[in-house]
């Protein structure tokens, strides 16, 4: 016998999706008022209804689990994109006022980022770039889109537009926080430790809501490149279709290791990983959370993705980077012998960039 919270949610499961299965459930509770469902559902639950479902245990379940899963993946794939809300006349007035910035020698950073006052909008954040930024500005919008009816969670502006011009600019519009980064505010360094902490802590708990089909970039672009300290100037040659492919990538480069013992088979590598799929942060700095009267605000989605466990671990405490330790160990992170046995191999990349490793380009790094 199915108790209330049981019969509730899978009501409201039935009402929302227009499922056979589900419509056979909502028989089971049609006495209980939608509005409680709404609510029981919005204060209760803190999974996706398919993970929920899957938890139960429930064989004769496993169909609807299935038919929910299938749904949520669509919804969530759904919002791995990036609002176009401005229009052309807009996209004119962002690419003038960066060749003005450029006319006014404004310096490189003037130019990568800058705001920007439009008619009718709110004030506007830029970032500029030569390189395909839609993967960030995705990786954003999703993160918003989580965050921003969860009065819990970090703060995250934001994504209006993504765009780029005929002479190749890409640009990144949202909105413009009035905030000071954790290292300007003026509080102490532990308070500022544990606002990163718990934005951090808050990104990787959202595991669930990632596509379990999504590795390295949360993105609809396949083809973006992971950004990750790991690799030279951060930036991967390409992208990973899945761990073993990352895993053949870093066994490779570890054979130009000069001492044999830190030459890694791909099992050793992948053996080495943890958990194979883990949301990660490998850019923490004061410069990227900002704090205001709303909370802390996130800021920086280049460095945030879905690698193995292992790469968060490298991320806090082999970057060199005091204050991401500090965060890491608030998280209950220790160094590891297994991360700290990437650093010579990131040495490796950083020398040689990891483009001319050969496998780079075998059959086993095209995506299927």
């Amino acid at each position: 016998m199915m108790d209330n919270c049981c019969v509730m949610h899978l009501t409201l499961l039935a009402i929302s999706l227009p499922l056979s299965p589900y419509r056979l459930l909502y028989k089971l509770s049609t006495s209980i008022s939608t509005s409680v469902l709404h609510r029981v559902w919005a204060e209760k639950s803190k999974v996706p209804i398919w993970s929920w479902l899957a938890m139960l245990s429930v064989p004769e379940l496993n169909p609807l689990t299935h038919l929910a899963h299938l749904a949520f993946v669509d919804q969530a794939m759904s919002d791995l994109s990036v609002p176009h809300e401005l229009n052309i006349d807009e996209h004119k007035a962002i690419i003038a006022h960066l060749k003005s910035l450029e006319e006014s020698d404004s310096g490189e950073e003037g130019m990568r980022c800058f705001p920007l006052n439009l008619p009718g909008r709110p004030p506007l954040f830029i970032k500029h770039c030569d390189y395909d930024i839609l993967a960030e500005a995705t990786t954003q919008n999703f993160f918003h889109l989580l965050a921003k009816d969860d009065a819990s969670a970090p703060r995250i502006p934001r994504v209006l537009d993504a765009f780029s011009s005929d002479e190749g600019d890409c640009f990144a519009v949202m909105e413009k926080i009035d905030a000071q980064t954790l290292g300007d505010c003026g509080i102490p360094e532990a308070e500022a430790v544990d606002l990163a902490a718990f934005a951090v802590k808050w990104l990787q708990d959202q595991l669930p809501s990632v596509p379990d089909t999504v590795f390295g970039r949360i993105s609809s672009e396949e083809e973006a490149p992971v950004w990750h300290q790991f690799f030279k100037d951060h930036q991967a040659p390409g992208a990973f279709a899945n761990p073993k492919v990352l895993a053949e990538y870093v066994s490779e480069a570890s054979q130009r290791c000069r001492l044999k013992e830190r030459r890694l088979s791909t099992d050793q590598v992948l053996d080495s990983f943890g958990d194979d799929r883990r949301i990660y942060h490998s850019d923490i700095k004061k410069e990227n959370f900002l704090l205001n009267s709303k909370g802390v605000w996130i800021i920086d989605f280049q460095h945030i993705g879905v690698l193995p466990q292992v790469f968060q671990t490298y991320a806090f405490f082999n970057t060199g980077e005091p204050f991401a330790a500090k965060v890491g160990r608030k998280l209950g992170y220790q160094p590891s012998r297994t991360a700290n046995a990437m650093v010579p191999i990131s040495g490796v990349l950083q020398q040689c960039g990891g483009i001319s490793i050969p496998s780079m380009y075998s059959s086993s790094f095209m995506r299927t």
